[in-house]
């Protein structure tokens, strides 16, 4: 049962308002396989949708760096990442 409802940063109901920038905003918001340009993945025993939420590592690396921080203390990332 895959999630593929859209949230605001830190999981919180879409309906909430954020003041995040762009790019966190993107990373809680569900992308299907098309919008990620990338294909199903078959596995041993089920095949996956490659829909998700996806972060682009894209520009300079201080501001990657702050938007690891902040996906991290946002628990995008986590144990199970």
């Amino acid at each position: 049962n895959e999630e593929k409802q859209s949230f605001q940063p830190g999981w919180r109901n879409n309906q909430t308002s954020s003041s995040f920038n762009s790019v966190i905003n993107r990373a809680f918001t569900y992308q299907t396989s098309d919008e990620l340009n990338s294909s199903i993945h078959v596995g041993k025993h089920e095949t996956y949708n490659s829909g998700g939420y996806a972060y682009e590592f894209r520009g300079r690396l201080s501001d990657l760096q702050s938007n690891l921080s902040e996906l991290y203390q946002l628990e995008w990332i986590d144990s199970q990442t």
